[in-house]
């Protein structure tokens, strides 16, 4: 009776193991793995992501999406198949990133991986790499310079540009009606030098109208809030030539700015095609103003003025040309807005200022300042002999106070032309008066006194009548 209850009991276990599929070994335990060899390059306001997927074997769940975190924060969640990402979130400080991969392993039933593999990141603002030039020479966008919005604008081949490389971008036409706006928006940010400069941008655009709507084209400076505060539109047209624009935008205070390309429908949808190539932006640092050169002891002292902001003075400088006879012969530096430069030669010297960066190199110079000439050409061992010009402005009788010795009196023009030469003997009174030739053209002239010792004494003078 035991013999037939154990029988009993056995088939029951076979049957079962036979409705559950038998007898299996313990399956080996699935370990989700996180992104590998992470990398974050800081670049102007922003961090690049960049990593690797980890390796898998046959058989392993499949990763469904990738998570991103900063400072133990979710920041994003992107397809498995991207291994970059551009965190525009971050201001001036120290970052932690990790990243962890999302699997799935049964239908809803998802495993994540640890958050053992991360990366830190120190950001500081520097100035972006200013002046930049796109014009697509390998048919590939440079993700380090441009967003594109999906699923345009494209790049095509173009051999009818004059000037352009082989490609051009294109905002496509005909898109349907449901389509968001297209746009290109460059990467970096553009400046951090408020009140210094402006941001000129250039670029060729060709448009192709396909119905009788007003699509526009519109060129926008942005901020890092994705706010516009310049906008220039540019209307559709039935011309199909190229064309080439240029727009200079005032940098306005404690704004950091990009810019953004967009083709806008006039009816809902995009019905131009607008070709874009050739783009060229860089700042322009605005020049000096009010440049002044006067007599100093021996020398010449120049002052100017120049635009004050507190966060740039400090990278400033300004290069000053001397041209003497009208060659360029000396670069002087300073970064003040005044500058002493003693005389050691009889000419006449003439100046320009130019506003350049001390460090960021990537600013273009200012315009130079308007020329402006100095008349004291030799100021050497003049102070005990007196000469003086009256009147001045003079009109034909010039009168010559001169307490020295025997000397030679020559009137040029500022060319260096000689006009007119006299000889002026010593006098008791210490006064000799001059007829000018009524030939003499109004205008700014230089008297120099040259005297036994072969040293010169120049002064300014002008004729009017």
């Amino acid at each position: 009776m035991r013999s037939s209850r154990v029988l009993f009991f056995l088939s029951l276990f076979i049957i079962f193991l036979l409705l559950n599929g038998g007898v299996s070994a313990q399956p080996v335990r699935f370990i989700p793995l996180p992104p590998t060899n992470i990398h974050c390059t800081a670049i102007q306001d922003c961090c690049y992501l960049q990593w690797e997927m980890p390796e898998s074997n046959p058989g392993d769940p499949i990763p469904v999406g990738i998570k991103i975190f900063k400072d133990n924060e979710l920041l994003d969640s992107i397809e498995p198949s991207t291994t970059f990402y551009y965190d525009m979130t971050v201001n001036c400080g120290l970052y932690e990133y990790w990243l962890t991969t999302v699997y799935l392993v049964s239908p809803g039933n998802f495993v994540e991986s640890d958050t053992s593999n991360h990366v830190i990141v120190n950001i500081q603002f520097s100035v972006a790499p200013l002046p930049h030039t796109e014009n697509w020479e390998s048919c590939n966008f440079s993700y380090n310079h441009w967003y594109l919005s999906s699923p345009s604008p494209e790049l095509l081949q173009i051999t009818t540009n004059p000037g352009s490389t082989n490609c051009y971008c294109r905002f496509g036409s005909t898109i349907s009606e449901d389509a968001a706006d297209v746009t290109l928006t460059n990467f970096y940010m553009l400046t951090f030098l408020p009140m210094c400069s402006e941001l000129v941008v250039s670029f060729d655009l060709k448009c192709r109208q396909t119905t009788a709507s007003q699509d526009t084209f519109r060129l926008s400076v942005i901020d890092r809030n994705e706010v516009a505060f310049f906008i220039s539109d540019i209307v559709s047209s039935t011309d199909t030539s190229w064309k080439h624009y240029t727009f200079a935008y005032p940098i306005i205070d404690q704004i950091c700015e990009r810019l953004r390309w967009t083709s806008v429908g006039a009816i809902g949808h995009l019905t131009a095609e607008w070709q874009l190539d050739n783009i060229f932006y860089f700042e322009h640092l605005y020049p000096a103003t009010n440049l002044q050169v006067y007599q100093e002891n021996n020398g010449n002292r120049l002052t100017w003025s120049a635009t004050e902001y507190q966060s740039f003075n400090s990278q400033r400088k300004f290069h000053i040309i001397r041209y003497l006879n009208g060659d360029s012969i000396t670069s002087l530096y300073t970064t003040d807005t005044t500058l002493y430069n003693s005389i050691s030669q009889p000419w006449m010297y003439c100046y320009t200022v130019t506003t350049e960066s001390n460090a960021w190199i990537y600013i273009t110079p200012s315009d130079p300042t308007p020329l402006i000439c100095a008349d004291y050409t030799r100021i050497i061992n003049h102070d005990r002999n007196i000469f003086m010009l009256s009147p001045n402005p003079v009109n034909n009788n010039l009168c010559i106070r001169y307490n020295g010795h025997k000397a030679e009196l020559l009137l040029c023009d500022l060319t260096g032309q000689l006009v007119l030469k006299k000889s002026i003997p010593s006098s008791p009174t210490g006064e000799y008066r001059v007829n000018l030739p009524a030939t003499l053209p109004d205008g700014l002239y230089l008297v120099r006194l040259i005297q036994p010792n072969n040293d010169q004494i120049t002064r300014k003078l002008i004729i009017s009548r």
